[in-house]
């Protein structure tokens, strides 16, 4: 987290940024209700909520239920929140999720987006940490 303008000549410098997650964070989204509550995610689905007022921290992630296979997510997977329901975020995978209640209840609104067809999303020999091989195009 860090400011958005400074008055100094040296402009917004690193230090002026503090690290609020861990791994490759990639979306956040404030509460509406609580501007000190921030929700991180990062990779495979996981969610992070952070209280920065007393620095509680909570991971939270969909558990598909007993019996069935696990949700799937990319490495990076969109956290929103919504603009239409106070305190709803939408994050998404093979399925979409609604996070209501401060992130501890998801609900998976949509059926699974990917079909299984494991054709669509191939992984390619790993030359980088993450390398994937996309289908070609015609």
């Amino acid at each position: 987290m860090g400011p958005s303008r400074t008055f100094t000549k040296d402009g917004i410098a690193h230090g002026h940024w503090e690290s609020l997650g861990g791994g490759d964070g990639f979306y956040c989204a404030f509460d509406p209700s609580d501007r000190d509550v921030l929700y991180l995610e990062s990779q495979e689905g996981w969610v992070q909520r952070t209280n920065l007022r007393t620095g509680e921290q909570r991971g939270l992630r969909p558990q598909a239920p007993e019996g069935q296979p696990p949700f799937r997510f990319h490495w990076n997977s969109p956290l929103v929140p919504s603009r239409h329901e106070k305190g709803v975020l939408w994050l998404a995978g093979d399925r979409v999720f609604s996070l209501e209640r401060q992130g501890e209840r998801f609900t998976p609104v949509s059926p699974d987006l990917t079909a299984r067809d494991l054709e669509k999303a191939r992984t390619g020999p790993r030359t980088t940490a993450w390398s994937t091989r996309w289908p070609s195009r015609p």
